[in-house]
C-alpha cells in the first residue's frame, strides 16, 4: 500500500476509505482489505473516530456490490463478456461464480463477502445476470460485508501497533483459509448426502392401507 495512500486515509478519514471499498467491490485493483486494517490501527491509536468508519465502510461496500449486481442485471450475459476484463474479471473467475451462486445461493454471496474475495465482483455480476432476487442478494451481501468490514477493522484496532506485520500475514494466508472453507462445505454436503441415502434405504416401505370389511346382511 502506498505511504500516499495512508496519508490521505489519515487527513481525510471516510472520504478516503468509501471510494476505495466501493471501487474494489466492483472489481477495481484497489488494497482494499489492507486499507480496512490501516483504518483500524489508525482509529486503535486516537487518530481516527472508528464509528463513522464502520458505517460507512460498510455501505460504501454494499453500495459497490450494488453497481456490480445491476450491471449484471441490466446487461445479462454482454455484460459479463464486456465489461468483466474491463474490471480484471477473467472468464474462469466468472465461471467459478456462476458454479458456486448456482449451488451454494445465498451462501455464495455471503462467503465471498470476506473470505473468497477474490471472486466478490464477479459473482455480483453473476447475480445480477442470472435474476437473482435482489432483496435476497441484499441480505448476504450486507451480512457478508459487515463480517469482513468490521472484522479487518477490529483486527486492525487490536493490532494497532504491529498491523503491518499482520497483513502480510493475512495476505499470505487467505487462499489457504479460502481452500480449507471450500473443503469443509463440500464435506459437509458429501455427509448429507450420504445421510439422506441411508434414510432412504433403510426406511421401510410404508404398509398399504387394509380393505374395509364388507359388513354382513341379516337373515
Amino acid at each position: 500500500m502506498s505511504d500516499q495512500l495512508l496519508a490521505w486515509l489519515l487527513t481525510y478519514g471516510l472520504l478516503v476509505l468509501a471510494p476505495v471499498l466501493a471501487g474494489a467491490s466492483l472489481g477495481l485493483p484497489l488494497p482494499a482489505s489492507l486499507l480496512l486494517l490501516a483504518t483500524g490501527a489508525f482509529a486503535g491509536q486516537g487518530d481516527l473516530a472508528l464509528s463513522p468508519l464502520l458505517a460507512s465502510g460498510i455501505v460504501a461496500a454494499v453500495v459497490g456490490d450494488l453497481a456490480g449486481y445491476w450491471l449484471g442485471r441490466r446487461g445479462g450475459a454482454a455484460a459479463i463478456e464486456r465489461f468483466g476484463h474491463r474490471l480484471g474479471l477473467t472468464r474462469g473467475a466468472l465461471q467459478r461464480g456462476e458454479r458456486y451462486l448456482a449451488r451454494w445461493g445465498g451462501l455464495a454471496v455471503f462467503l465471498t463477502r470476506f473470505l473468497i474475495t477474490p471472486l466478490g465482483p464477479a459473482m455480483n455480476i453473476v447475480a445480477g445476470a442470472g435474476r437473482y432476487p435482489l432483496r435476497r442478494f441484499i441480505v448476504y451481501d450486507a451480512l457478508g460485508e459487515i463480517v469482513w468490514v468490521l472484522g479487518y477493522i477490529a483486527l486492525g484496532y487490536l493490532f494497532s501497533a504491529s498491523w503491518d506485520l499482520l497483513a502480510s500475514l493475512l495476505g499470505n494466508t487467505t487462499e489457504a483459509l479460502a481452500l480449507l472453507v471450500i473443503i469443509a462445505l463440500a464435506a459437509a454436503l458429501l455427509v448429507r448426502l450420504i445421510r439422506r441415502q441411508r434414510r432412504r434405504t433403510v426406511t421401510p416401505p410404508a404398509p398399504e392401507p387394509a380393505e374395509p370389511a364388507v359388513p354382513r346382511s341379516k337373515v
